[in-house]
């Protein structure tokens, strides 16, 4: 088979899946089904060993998500009881902070009890109250004890409240509460978190000192998805407009970091190798900066897995990566495929991947760039608009068009955000001019997504999505898929034979074209 993964991703999913709508079931009743699939994946002749590999992958992601359950309430079970005296938390990523309390995201690296120490990696939101200026703000990196805590919810359950299920999805076991007079700060840091976070408040600084409000606040939420920045009516004309992903950060933001600077080290004479090294150490400095979301990690586990191909002279295949990528995301943390941010990741960036390109070539081959824009952003509408119905009940009728007009300014928006950030270390006179470009981007940003929102019909609301209404549109979209993958072969095929008439043969009598020589040379969309 040639892509395995499109098998075994959709089973493992899938047992994951039941694994969450039934009952626990006893190991030794896995155990042996699971032993005959791996035998008969041996033994068996390829079709039969494809029905035990994927049964195999069912049963090892129904049994993943099992062992996610237990082991997320006996976490919880542990943090409940009375032996517990001290507890030591590592800080990830600051949040909301209030007059009278601070909300951090964190992980309980241990837990001191009268008898023992735990070593364990909890992942749990902070309530840190105070009452007075005296405690210091905490940063990422930094690790600290805690005397005296008490668990407000516990998210080891499915929680009954829209914020709590999001952080569960997320994977957060609960939220704590402390109070900021019985927390001891350690020295001990993590050193590339922290670094990171002053590398992120030096950037938000320099761009606050250039540009002025909104623009500021725009900008900042585009390289780092502060959404909380924005006020309510700008955060409306992006979910009306369909371009909300622009201030979340997501693959399109790493694709064009890595561009951009894979260009500019290339220009500058240190070489592809090198090139692409650097650009992978600055995606997953990016990626730190941002808090390490799912979009971005995504983007940055492919493009990884693109330069290690380079380096191991191997074809790199994106469709097989981002099943991978998917299949390690949900075996690391189950919880996130219950996450909008995973589903409309992968989605995405699968629509853009699976249908993008029989579109074009069944459309046309010539080098049409504004259509292209317009083929890229329809595939992914297709993939996504399902998630977004069903979580937002919304659906925005004007998402092409907006899109098709702002991500190309997104293009030269955020390199010439960057060489503001850079020049102005140099001197403030030569941040003057991208600083004015900059914020004539965001201001055609600003006036196209109000004018859009304004339409009646731009957003229409959806609620009568059901399980069986969305299964038929998955296999609609199977059926279309297949449909264009015909055609592209068809056009393949008739190319190759007609080039193969006219084209002169080599000394051994042969033609050198091959399908890859032929194939209309589409826009990189990985």
């Amino acid at each position: 088979m040639k892509r395995p993964a499109m098998m075994i991703v959709p089973a493992f999913t899938l047992g994951m899946l039941l694994a969450g709508q039934t009952q626990a079931v006893a190991g030794w009743l896995i155990f042996p089904v699971a032993l005959m699939a791996a035998i008969g994946l041996v033994k068996l002749d390829d079709r039969r060993a494809l029905c035990c590999m994927i049964l195999l992958a069912c049963l090892m992601g129904f049994q993943r998500q099992q062992m996610e359950n237990a082991t997320g309430t006996s976490m919880m079970g542990v943090l409940s009881t009375d032996d517990v005296t001290q507890l030591k938390i590592m800080v990830t990523h600051t949040g909301n902070s209030g007059r009278f309390s601070t909300r951090y995201e964190g992980v309980i690296q241990q837990i001191v009890m009268e008898t023992e120490n735990i070593q364990m990696k909890v992942p749990v939101i902070i309530e840190l109250t105070h009452f007075d200026n005296d405690i210091p703000r905490l940063m990422p990196g930094q690790m600290f004890y805690a005397s005296s805590f008490q668990v407000v919810h516990d998210l080891s359950e499915s929680a009954t409240e829209p914020w709590l299920e999001n952080w569960r999805s997320r994977g957060f076991r609960g939220v704590i509460q402390l109070s900021g007079k019985e927390i001891c700060v350690t020295e001990s840091v993590n050193w590339w978190r922290l670094r990171a976070y002053q590398l992120r408040k030096f950037s938000e600084k320099s761009i606050d000192s250039r540009l002025s409000e909104p623009e500021n606040q725009i900008l900042k939420s585009i390289f780092f998805g502060e959404r909380r920045l924005l006020h309510q009516d700008q955060l409306q004309h992006f979910s009306r407009t369909g371009t909300a992903h622009l201030i979340a950060v997501s693959g399109l933001h790493v694709g064009i970091l890595a561009v951009v600077i894979q260009f500019i080290l290339q220009k500058t004479g240190a070489g592809k190798r090198g090139a692409l090294v650097t650009t992978v150490l600055a995606v997953w400095c990016y990626a730190a900066m941002t808090g390490f979301s799912i979009s971005i990690l995504r983007a940055a586990v492919m493009y990884t897995c693109y330069v290690a191909a380079f380096f191991l002279k191997r074809r790199y295949d994106a469709k097989s990566s981002l099943l991978w990528c998917a299949l390690f995301f949900a075996f690391v943390n189950p919880l996130t495929l219950r996450t909008v941010s995973y589903q409309l990741s992968f989605l995405a960036t699968g629509g853009i991947l699976w249908l993008y390109p029989p579109l074009r070539s069944c459309l046309y081959q010539e080098k049409l760039p504004v259509l292209d824009l317009l083929l890229v952003t329809l595939a992914a509408q297709l993939g996504t608009w399902p998630v977004v119905a069903v979580h937002f009940e919304t659906f925005s009728l004007v998402a092409i068009p907006a899109n098709f007009l702002i991500v190309p300014v997104m293009g030269v928006l955020m390199p010439l955000a960057l060489v503001m950030i850079v020049a102005g270390l140099l001197h403030p006179i030569l941040a003057v001019l991208p600083g004015i470009m900059v914020t004539g981007g965001i201001r055609y940003i600003i006036a196209v997504t109000s004018y859009f929102s304004q339409w009646p019909w731009a957003e229409m609301q959806v609620s009568f999505l059901s399980s069986g209404w969305l299964i038929g549109y998955g296999l609609a979209l199977a059926i279309i898929w297949k449909g264009l993958s015909i055609c592209e072969q068809s056009r393949l095929v008739q190319l190759k034979t007609k080039i193969s008439y006219s084209a002169e043969p080599t000394q051994g009598g042969e033609d050198n074209v091959t399908e890859t020589d032929i194939r209309p040379k589409s826009i990189d969309t990985h």
